[in-house]
C-alpha cells in the first residue's frame, strides 16, 4: 500500500495515473519499482518517490518424491509422485513426459533399474531430488536385516535373505540390494565377509541402507 500526504495541489498523480481523491493505493508488485507521486498546481509540482523492493523466493522445496512400487521383479509400471512448495516449473528424467503442478502423480513403464530425478525450478534456482526404482535380474539378491530370513528366504524382492554374508555365499550374485536399515554386527553373523570380484551393493532406497562396524574383504581378480 502507497500512502502520502499532499497540500495545495490542483492533480496529485502517482506514474501518471490520476489519484487527487485518494490518499493510498494498493499496487501489486512482481519485482522491484519505484513509484512516483507528482502534485501539480498553478505555480509548480512536486515530486516524491518510494522504492518497493522485492526479494528473489526461496529456492524450490522438495517436500516428497516417491515411486511406488520402488522395487519390481521384472518389467512393470510404476507411480512416480511428488509434492513441491515455490516451484514454477517441475520436469523428471528419464525420458518421462512433461508434467506439471506443485503436486501430482504420473505412471510409467519401467524394464530395467532406473534412478529418476526430480527437479523442481523457480527464478531463484532449481531443487532436486531422486528415488530409485529395482528391476531385479537374476544375478540380482534382495536383502533385508529386519525383514528377511537365512533360512526361508531364496534372496529374491519377495523373500530377501537376512544377511549380506548369506546373498554373497549362495549362488552367484552381480549386485546386492540392501533394504533400508542398519547392518551391523547386531544383525549380521557372521560379522566378517568377503565380496567377490564383481558384486556391487545398491541401496533398494537411495542413502537409507547403513553398513556399520562390519569387516569386509573386497575380492579383486588380480
Amino acid at each position: 500500500t502507497l500512502a502520502w500526504s499532499v497540500d495545495d495541489y490542483n492533480l496529485v498523480t502517482l506514474d501518471g495515473l490520476d489519484v487527487s481523491p485518494y490518499l493510498s493505493k494498493v499496487m501489486h508488485v512482481t519485482q522491484t519499482t519505484t513509484f512516483t507521486l507528482k502534485a501539480t498546481n498553478v505555480l509548480g509540482e512536486s515530486t516524491a518517490t518510494a522504492l518497493v523492493t522485492v526479494g528473489a523466493p526461496p529456492l524450490p522445496t522438495i517436500n516428497s518424491f516417491t515411486a511406488t512400487p520402488n522395487a519390481l521383479s521384472g518389467a512393470g509400471n510404476v507411480t512416480l509422485a511428488w509434492d513441491t512448495s515455490d516451484a514454477t516449473s517441475v520436469s523428471i528424467d528419464q525420458g518421462v513426459p512433461a508434467i506439471n503442478g506443485a503436486t501430482g502423480q504420473i505412471s510409467v513403464a519401467v524394464s530395467a533399474t532406473k534412478t529418476f530425478t526430480l527437479t523442481a525450478t523457480n527464478v531463484t534456482g532449481n531443487t532436486t531430488k531422486s528415488v530409485n526404482v529395482v528391476v531385479s535380474s537374476p544375478g540380482d539378491r534382495f536383502v533385508d536385516a529386519t525383514n528377511g530370513n537365512d533360512a526361508t528366504g531364496d534372496g529374491t524382492l519377495a523373500k530377501p535373505y537376512k544377511t549380506i554374508n548369506k546373498a554373497l555365499t549362495t549362488g552367484t550374485p552381480t549386485n546386492v540390494y540392501l533394504a533400508n536399515g542398519t547392518y551391523d554386527g547386531t544383525n549380521q553373523t557372521p560379522s566378517t565377509f568377503n565380496v567377490p570380484d564383481g558384486v556391487a551393493f545398491h541401496a533398494v532406497n537411495a542413502g537409507q541402507a547403513t553398513i556399520k562396524d562390519l569387516q569386509i574383504t573386497m575380492l579383486g581378480s588380480g
